[in-house]
């Protein structure tokens, strides 16, 4: 990091591994087209090297732990008051966390430590306290972005080292500074989450009713790209914050939902007023975790709620001289007497140590972040409506936000030597041809050419038509719905056989289930009856009236009778029993088909099919791990691992494991690879001559350890099979979190409503990796909004791909889903893979316990590894099926 050089993107320091893999060559198939990105470029405005001295900080107070707002505080309040060290607050940058840049050293020796107590008000305290602040210096950094390697020796297949990172680091953070540093008058109008500075609405964000509303934000992060050219991709984020408001408008917010006219009102409330059981229930899981603050005392702190209590007039506390009392009749011996006695009180800090507040006194604390996992799909609905600008519009938002932050005058920018680009960097593409598929017309096989990313089935049947002679009904909903059911199973039958199934032309019989606990017995039942009988049930249709029932549903059939399942809500039932929609049906027989171990469709077996696929006998692999969401110390970690079962890869199977909550070895993905290894050799009579892996959830930073020790597990799975079996193995990473987009530079070009790219484009030029073998890909026609590509990184790869054949398997592969007749945003194996794992999690509720489902109560122990291996092991009757589609 310390080479010379006056370019500003002239090198990064030397990378010392050599397991990830270079770009072989540029792709050239396909059309070309041209295309504008979010990215700008970051220049150098000063002459000479950029040299930037990092400092290690500590803050912290020995009783209150600090959030990362109270550090920001801090800090800045001790730059503030340390004028003869920080002399220039513009040249000074500080993570939040324990690192600062500044641009000048400061008069600090390498071994001199600076130590001072800042008086602070901290979200978690109820007055100022002092806070110990201790800052060291650790080096210097030279914003350099070219590694050595570059001229020859190892390259860094696209991911920095830590070292490398560092420049990187530094720039990110400096961008950040002129919405998180508090002594700028514009940063209480922002809200800090990772690279994305959320604007504080003047007066409210977009309703999302329980409470919360929609905020928007300006995104922003450093890369290093093609040519070792320093980048700034650009995008426009947006997330759901609680509503600062009182916490009585909240609770009646939370019990509205989203209906219109809404039922409560905080002008409704009377002294006398209280909640019943569900209302309490409903408030107790709204408020907890929340942050608020109070209005009865001059009080800045920011109190976290653990839990409510039902009515502050009958809840009783312990005063210091033993005397008990209720919480309403201290505050009005205290305050003041309580407008609504009757109404919960929330408690907060610690279960041994609580404190009850009552609900009229307190005030919901301001840039709230809302988690995701607590919104409900109507409010999910809402986001995506609001989020959903077409592409050009996205990319208008995102220079509207750039200048309303004002970045090329950004004091902390410019100070460290650096300017934005004004325009969005311009890019060359190509438009893949997409593979044609394979159905049948008459019983022979007849081809249809995706057009634009969709194609219609018209007077095609499926490439291979499953068995489903016999099938029955399960029903949660009211007896009078019978009939409707009837004709559901019917229409759906109707199109099943349309489309060249062998299925009964109707439910053999209908049971009714009036609970989830009930349904395991009438389950069992209902199979004895078609034993008694010699007859297989191969399906049941599961109608629900709540989709909490369904992990309940997918344990029984899965895990405990080994029986396909088809579940469907109210409104599927009467889109195909009343409206008689085709399409609905013909969507219900696509997902059948594949359950029943039919092929929708396949490939057509052109030069690159046959070459990269069938000629190598390939295994596809498409393997996801999921993790709990933190919090979470009960649940397991999951792995699922889908491969093909036949050289067109149009059919799937999967292996699944779990692993209890945050043990730190790696999951069993070896057993699961030499699973998937053993039953394509049964299928095909062969072993695997190829294997392509693509791998899903890692981030770049993970790039290494997961190829090394997922690469050793593919590896001796294959060995233990036979000690001489080393087939080519290409392990390539498929990211959708990522912040890239695209338009079209001739809007001629564009294609649907969101006015996106054209399904199939490619992009590995200009704003790709500086030696990485990645590209983006957009294989789908987005429906709303702008189409987000994916992001393909091969991390290694001795089957001696170009990318040309890499892109184009990736780019076919997207079209064998089976559920629709779209491509779809990833490949296949890596979208099976998250259908599995999916369904492992709701095979997981039944011994974990989930708010989710009604299989069982939330347990507070961990469970064994028996009790976790056995609740996701598939039963025999369906394990080598696609059950998951």
């Amino acid at each position: 990091m310390t080479s010379q050089s006056d370019d500003p993107s002239s090198s990064l320091s030397d990378l010392s591994l050599v397991d990830l893999i270079g770009r072989p060559n540029y792709g050239t198939e396909g059309s070309r087209i041209d295309l504008v990105s979010n990215f700008v470029e970051l220049k150098k405005i000063v002459s000479g090297d950029i040299f930037v001295t990092q400092y290690h900080v500590d803050i912290e107070h020995e009783h209150v732990k600090l959030t990362k707002d109270d550090k920001r505080r801090v800090f800045w309040k001790f730059v503030k008051e340390m004028p003869n060290i920080f002399n220039d607050p513009y040249g000074v940058a500080y993570d939040g966390e324990s690192i600062v840049f500044t641009k000048e050293s400061l008069p600090i020796k390498q071994n001199e430590t600076v130590e001072r107590q800042v008086k602070v008000q901290l979200v978690r305290a109820n007055r100022p306290l002092d806070v110990q602040v201790t800052l060291k210096r650790s080096g210097q950094v030279q914003l350099i972005f070219r590694s050595r390697s570059s001229g020859g020796g190892a390259v860094s297949g696209g991911v920095p080292s830590e070292i490398e990172q560092t420049p990187i680091q530094v720039v990110d953070v400096i961008l950040s500074q002129g919405r998180a540093c508090t002594l700028v008058a514009q940063s209480d109008k922002f809200c800090i989450v990772g690279n994305s500075a959320y604007e504080v609405p003047a007066k409210c964000g977009v309703n999302l009713y329980f409470g919360m509303e929609l905020w928007r934000g300006l995104f922003l992060s450093a890369r290093v790209c093609e040519g070792y050219r320093p980048m700034v991709n650009i995008d426009v984020s947006h997330a759901a914050f609680y509503r600062p408001q009182s916490v009585l408008q909240y609770i009646c917010d939370v019990l509205n939902g989203d209906r219109m006219p809404p039922n409560y009102a905080v002008e409704q409330i009377r002294s006398n007023t209280s909640l019943s059981e569900n209302e309490l229930h409903a408030i107790g899981r709204a408020v907890k975790g929340l942050r608020v603050t109070v209005t009865h005392r001059k009080d800045e702190a920011q109190y976290r709620v653990i839990g409510i209590a039902p009515d502050a007039s009958r809840q009783m506390f312990a005063l210091r001289d033993g005397r008990e009392i209720s919480v309403s009749d201290y505050f009005k011996e205290t305050y003041y007497a309580l407008r609504y006695p009757r109404l919960p009180a929330l408690q907060v800090g610690s279960k041994k140590r609580s404190v009850y507040l009552p609900v009229e006194v307190c005030q919901m604390a301001n840039k709230q972040r809302c988690n995701t996992g607590k919104l409900l799909g109507t409010q999910t609905t809402l986001v995506i409506r609001q989020c959903a600008t077409d592409a050009p519009t996205r990319l208008q938002k995102c220079m509207e936000m750039m200048r309303k932050a004002n970045l090329e005058n950004d004091e902390f920018i410019k100070k460290f030597g650096l300017g934005i680009g004004h325009q969005m960097v311009e890019v060359s593409g190509r438009v893949l041809q997409a593979p044609k598929l394979e159905y049948k017309r008459g019983g022979r096989t007849t081809v249809i050419q995706p057009m634009n990313g969709t194609w219609q089935m018209r007077d095609v049947q499926f490439f291979e038509g499953g068995n489903c002679a016999n099938f029955a009904a399960i029903t949660f909903a009211r007896p009078n719905t019978l009939g409707r059911i009837d004709d559901f199973c019917r229409n759906v039958a109707k199109a099943c056989n349309d489309l060249g199934m062998n299925m009964g032309r109707k439910a053999d019989t209908i049971v009714p289930v009036h609970e989830v606990t009930d349904l395991e017995g009438a389950m069992e039942h209902l199979l004895n009856e078609y034993r008694e009988r010699n007859l297989v049930c191969r399906l049941i249709f599961v109608a629900l009236t709540d989709s909490k029932q369904y992990a309940e549903v997918k344990r029984v059939a899965d895990v405990k009778f080994g029986m396909m399942t088809q579940c469907f809500m109210h409104k599927v039932l009467n889109d195909v029993a009343v409206k008689h929609s085709v399409m609905t049906a013909t969507n219900l027989a696509l997902k059948i088909n594949m359950k029943m171990g039919g092929i929708n469709t396949r490939l057509l077996v052109d030069p690159m099919v046959k070459n990269c696929l069938v000629d190598k006998a390939t295994l596809v692999l498409g393997v996801d791990v999921t993790h709990p969401p933190v919090g979470d110390t009960i649940s397991p970690s999951i792995a699922a691992v889908v491969g093909n079962l036949d050289l067109a890869c149009a059919v799937y199977a999967s292996s699944i494991r779990v692993q209890p909550n945050r043990r730190e070895a790696v999951l069993y993905l070896e057993d699961q690879y030499r699973e998937r290894i053993k039953r394509f050799s049964d299928a095909n009579e062969r072993k695997p001559g190829r294997i392509m892996l693509f791998r899903d959830g890692v981030s770049e930073g993970q790039f290494r350890q997961v190829l090394r020790e997922e690469l050793k597990a593919l590896r001796s799975a294959c060995r233990s099979l036979d000690k001489g079996y080393r087939p080519g193995i290409t392990f390539i990473v498929v990211q959708k979190r990522h912040h890239a987009r695209f338009m079209c530079r001739d809007e001629r070009m564009a294609v649907g409503r969101g006015r996106n790219i054209p399904p199939g484009t490619v992009v590995d030029r200009r704003i790709t990796s500086a030696d990485g073998f990645d590209f983006y890909l957009c294989s789908h026609a987005g429906i709303q909004g702008t189409s987000k590509p994916a992001k393909y990184q091969v991390l290694y790869d001795d089957n001696n791909l170009n990318a040309d054949n890499v892109q184009a398997i990736s780019y076919y592969l997207c079209h064998l889903f089976g559920r629709c007749t779209r491509a779809v945003s990833i490949p296949a194996p890596v979208y099976f893979a998250h259908l599995a794992c999916y369904r492992a999690r709701q095979h997981v509720y039944s011994i974990t316990g989930s708010e989710g489902s009604f299989g069982s109560r939330p347990r507070k122990t961990e469970p064994s590894d028996v009790e976790l291996t056995r609740s996701v092991t598939i039963h025999d009757n369906i394990r080598s099926s696609m059950y998951f589609a």
